[in-house]
């Protein structure tokens, strides 16, 4: 059955297609915000009372942190309801509003860094369900998503919202607010999965979900896990897993000072199948033969996989209880690749088109650590990932395991079977982030483990690197989007465009902004209201376009070589405010920046002489201009028509001469 909700003007209508009636407890709202957004209630795109309830997630976290993977947990139902249904939301913690008069679209969250949001919706009860996506910034209009839905290994395409005005209406369209999927099959233990991805500019924008479920069967399959995807459709067959070796991890392990007694220190994952033989010892790091190791399984003990999980009881390597947890997302396969080693031997990966895997470990105790990432896949070697580690809201860099025959080798080594990223600062509250991505394979990441050594229980935070791009000459046209990048390790970003230094008090930089006009843009970082690391500045002037017929020369000889970063060079300019444009001086030929070459009339005095005549009598005018000058002279003869005269002396240069008027002999 499918649920829709139309507007008028004036009266709500409900409109209902089907055997059966539909119900509110077939209809979950999401509402997408912070603590502070306004409530909402009712129908939006689909609708079945004023009254329907929406369930809210909140970017906000308790500590006043924004999170970057939070938890909508027992959603209800639209008539209120529990549903036993929850949300994980990743990578959206940032909010802004839109001036849209609902209060679901109004406001919406995005990523800080420019990727996706992901939504994985659990426990929903199997059936087939429509999903209302609702995705826009802006103003401008261009502020737009690409929305795509994901259930039990199906990908159900994508769909994007408008880059044209409409969007503010209040009337609700497909393809304008919102994307609408329809057919989608959830299988029980199977996540629904909604992914936000940057369209039109590189944000990621999420309002709000509506989920219709329209039918309880499925109408797909129960999937099974195909192999994972090779060059050239290979089928590879591994041979039975031999007596798992002590690997040689001389020079690799780093031993911290004390006993393998003392709390913390270690933390050491494996990923793999319930089934996985249960690794011990150290890796890439350790410190006793008897290293414990926390299996994250992608079983769901139901028979399914796991797009999406997690392990909140994990143990440090001596045994001990750990407060920290962990999140793993898009990595539902599982396979093997021969490695005489159990973590390493056997390897998770995506299955739809999404191909990055995503882990999030959260409470971890604050201070320096040392981050090994096993990320290899194989036969054949070019099975290899690429790894970036992300913490305290900066990128940490990026490496990638070996694309050769070396990963056979048994010695563990970075560049090899692993990467290692060291003195990686962890603050507690904030998470650490983990990406595993594609590298010499099209398609295809993979992750097998992850160990973290606290080498310290205090943070020193680097000085922040800001960097502003795009760099080199800052020439632009019309108008350029500029991207305050680099480390900043835990610290604010506050900007300036109009020369003067940042302060604590400037604007702060939550994404990438316009200029459309000549700017100094300088950065700096703040940390706790005080400034810290370098000023970064570039400059941006703007370039004009001249196709307006006025030739190069001229506007060389007047404004200079670089005339087309010059404002004062447009033809409707006025830069002399002579009243006269570019266009009209050129084609006059008058000068530009000389206010008396161009068309306005001047006023200058002149003498004006009156004096009682005879009509018809002629008198001569003489001037002197100074007077000392030796003689008058003679200006001009004027023959009387009436009993007084009058003359203007507009050819005189001294407004104050000297004149004489007599009758003509």
């Amino acid at each position: 059955m499918k649920l829709r909700f139309l507007s008028t003007p004036l009266v709500p209508l409900l409109f209902f297609t089907g055997v059966a009636q539909t119900t509110q407890q077939q209809l979950i709202n999401l509402k997408f915000g912070g603590n502070n957004s306004l409530l909402k209630t009712g129908p939006a795109a689909v609708g079945v009372a004023p009254d329907d309830y929406w369930n809210r997630y909140s970017r906000d976290g308790s500590h006043g942190q924004y999170l970057e993977f939070g938890v909508a947990a027992n959603l209800k139902w639209a008539d209120g309801t529990a549903a036993s249904v929850g949300a994980l939301v990743e990578n959206a913690p940032g909010l802004w509003g839109n001036g849209h008069g609902d209060p679901m679209f109004m406001d919406y969250l995005y990523p800080f860094n420019g990727r996706s949001i992901t939504v994985t919706v659990t426990n929903l009860p199997p059936g087939v369900y429509s999903v209302y996506a609702y995705g826009h910034g802006g103003p401008p209009d261009v502020q737009n998503t690409r929305f795509s839905v994901q259930s039990a290994g199906v990908d159900y395409g994508s769909q994007r919202t408008t880059t044209r005005p409409g969007w503010l209406s209040t009337r609700w369209e497909v393809g304008v607010q919102y994307a609408w999927f329809t057919n989608v099959s959830v299988h029980p233990g199977y996540p629904l999965v909604v992914i936000s991805s940057p369209d039109a500019i590189p944000q990621a924008i999420l309002n709000g979900l509506q989920l219709v479920r329209e039918a309880v069967t499925p109408n797909t399959p129960f999937p099974t896990i195909p192999p994972p995807p090779l060059p050239g459709g290979e089928t590879i067959i591994l041979p039975p897993l031999p007596p798992v070796p002590r690997p040689d991890v001389t020079g690799a392990i780093r031993v911290p000072a004390g006993t393998n007694d003392q709390p913390g220190v270690l933390l050491n994952i494996q990923f793999g199948v319930d089934a996985s033989p249960v690794r011990v010892g150290p890796a890439g790091l350790g410190q006793v033969a008897t290293d414990f190791w926390n299996l994250y399984s992608r079983d769901n003990g139901q028979g399914g996989y796991r797009h999406n999980g997690g392990l909140t009881n994990l143990f440090w390597a001596n045994g001990q209880p750990a407060p920290a947890s962990l999140l793993l997302a898009n990595a539902p396969g599982a396979w093997g690749n021969g490695f005489p080693d159990p973590m390493i031997s056997t390897y998770l990966y995506p299955l739809g088109t999404n191909a990055e895997i995503q882990l999030t470990l959260k409470d971890l105790p604050t201070g320096t650590y040392d981050v090994a990432v096993f990320a290899h896949g194989g036969p054949p070697d070019a099975q290899n990932s690429q790894v970036e580690l992300f913490s305290v809201g900066d990128s940490w860099g990026t490496a990638a395991t070996a694309s050769g025959p070396e990963w056979h080798l048994p010695e563990l080594r970075p560049g090899r079977q692993f990467v290692l990223f060291t003195n990686v600062p962890v603050v507690s509250g904030q998470p650490l982030i983990v990406y595993s991505r594609p590298d010499a394979t099209p398609g295809v990441s993979t992750i097998n483990g992850v160990q973290l050594l606290q080498t310290s229980t205090s943070v020193i935070l680097p000085s922040p690197e800001i960097s502003i791009s795009p760099g080199g000459t800052g020439i632009f046209t019309n108008s350029v989007v500029v991207t305050l990048g680099g480390h900043r390790a835990g610290a604010e970003v506050r900007f300036t465009t109009d020369g003067s230094e940042p302060t604590v008090s400037s604007a702060l930089y939550v994404r990438p902004f316009e200029l459309r006009t000549s700017s100094l843009v300088q950065a700096r970082a703040f940390r706790d209201g005080v400034a810290v690391g370098a000023l970064a500045a570039q400059k941006f002037a703007r370039a004009y376009e001249f196709n307006d017929g006025i030739t190069a020369e001229w506007r060389t000889r007047y404004f200079g070589a670089n005339f087309w970063l010059d404002a004062r060079a447009l033809p409707a300019a006025d830069p002399d405010s002579d009243g006269s444009t570019n266009a009209q001086e050129f084609a006059n030929h008058t000068d530009p920046l000389d206010p008396l070459s161009g068309f306005l009339t001047s006023v200058r005095l002149v003498p004006a002489i009156t004096w009682r005549s005879e009509p018809g009598k002629a008198y001569e005018i003489l001037r002197k201009e100074q007077a000392g000058d030796p003689e008058w002279i003679f200006v001009r003869e004027i023959v009387a028509d009436g009993p007084f005269s009058r003359f203007v002396d507009a050819d005189v240069a001294n407004a104050n001469s000297f004149y004489i008027v007599r009758p003509k002999p």
